[in-house]
């Protein structure tokens, strides 16, 4: 059995792959949110729209 300290590149491979793979997690996660946050806000406002155009009860 070898140690990954013996070889440095082993090492930075060991490492490196699991960083960058939870940085691309991160980086997908992220714009999932803001997508869905997005697509929330699109919504509200087109509701909002479409409620305070329909006709409500006479005020006074």
């Amino acid at each position: 059995m070898f140690a990954l300290a013996d070889n440095p590149v082993l090492l930075v491979v060991a490492l490196g792959i699991p960083v960058l793979v939870g940085a691309l997690v991160l980086f997908a996660l992220y714009w999932v949110v803001r997508l869905a946050v997005r697509h929330g806000t699109t919504d509200a406002s087109r509701r909002a729209r479409r409620t305070s155009a329909l006709p409500g009860p006479p005020t006074t």
